[in-house]
């Protein structure tokens, strides 16, 4: 008999499959190594508001989550980050046999959209006597959680996010220009980059721009308006990865508490140079390679410590092409296809956590 395994996002925002977040993402995507491994998987959100079958995967309506408790033995549940204890108190009486797990894809888990602490944890039955792992993105994702819970080591496991490797041409040749280019929020280090590092880039390379994607198409007027500044709005994941093969290198300060940073990751599969400080998600992603990686501080805080970003951007454009740097690329595009497709999580999945 084929198991059976359950998974509650239990929050607003689950749209439609090509318009999700990043844990969206990973619920539809990990959903659909399941069923490709003959697991029967139930996926409840708030939304869609009715029951309906997509790759062989049922989306049902977090509010019919009761109804299907009394008749289907679930032979695993996963619970996202943010829960409500009125979900939680569905399963009092459901024989969950330590077969609980919340996935924490961010650096907070909440109950009732309020950040849990170790009395809410304990005084919370299903939490305390069932809950077998919280399954983190990173090291840092698990400090995170860790300080919050106070927990030991032994409930937590560190399962990466996944990409489709499909999408990405990794043979195609295409001419890269020495131009810079952003995926992500502008609010993760845009401005540092605009106003402190372009200008000593442009001493070299004038002309230089920075492409910049993001979630949304709204992004403030003062980025609008400068000639520096390409804006592309949002992009879906072709344009996107069409995008990357145009340009060089991909700076990301990496300041803000990324738990993972899938950006990065694209990036890479796009044979862009990335220049990335380990810290945060980024230094579990690629903690073999940390030597290749800049050492710099996070903290952008001088003059001194730009012109160190700024020239390490310019040495690692000049190499580019050398022999050396293609060496290290495709090895970072191995260590990726090995352990960040959706097939590669599946299979961590199946060794960790799915016995």
């Amino acid at each position: 008999m084929n198991p059976n395994i359950a998974i509650i996002i239990d929050y607003t925002g689950f749209s439609e499959e090509n318009n999700l977040g990043g844990s969206e993402t990973w619920a539809v995507e990990i959903s659909k190594q399941f069923k490709r491994n003959n697991y029967n998987v139930f996926l409840f959100t708030k939304n869609p508001i009715w029951h309906w079958s997509l790759s062989g995967i049922q989306y049902i309506p977090i509010n019919k989550l009761s109804n299907f408790l009394t008749y289907i033995k679930f032979d695993y549940i996963f619970i996202s980050r943010y829960i409500f204890s009125s979900t939680l108190n569905l399963l009092n009486d459901y024989p969950l046999h330590n077969n609980l797990y919340w996935i924490a894809h961010d650096t907070d888990i909440l109950i009732d959209n309020e950040n849990i602490t170790i009395d809410k944890f304990n005084s919370n039955n299903i939490l305390k006597n069932h809950l077998n792992k919280i399954i983190c993105m990173s090291d840092f994702c698990k400090e995170c959680i860790q300080s919050q819970l106070n927990l030991n080591d032994s409930y937590f496991e560190i399962i990466g996010n996944g990409l489709t490797i499909s999408l990405f041409n990794t043979n195609k040749k295409t001419y890269k220009d020495n131009n810079l280019f952003w995926s992500s929020r502008w609010e993760r280090g845009l401005e540092l980059i605009v106003n402190h590092i372009l200008p000593i880039l442009h001493r070299d390379y004038p002309n230089m721009k920075i492409y910049v994607a993001q979630y949304d198409n709204e992004i403030p007027d003062e980025f609008k308006n400068n000639k520096s500044i390409i804006f592309l709005g949002k992009l879906n994941k072709k344009e996107l990865y069409d995008e990357m093969q145009k340009h060089k290198v991909m700076f990301y300060p990496n300041f803000y508490p990324e738990t993972f940073c899938i950006t990065i990751i694209e990036a890479a599969m796009n044979d862009m140079e990335i220049i990335c400080p380990l810290t945060h998600g980024p230094a579990t992603i690629f903690k073999q390679y940390s030597s290749i990686f800049p050492k710099y501080d996070i903290t952008y805080n001088s003059d001194e410590e730009y012109n160190k970003v700024a020239i390490d951007i310019k040495e690692r454009l000049e190499e580019y092409y050398n022999k050396d740097r293609i060496i290290i690329r495709n090895l970072i595009k191995e260590h990726i296809i090995n352990n960040y497709s959706w097939e590669s999580i599946f299979k961590q999945y199946k060794e960790r956590i799915l016995k």
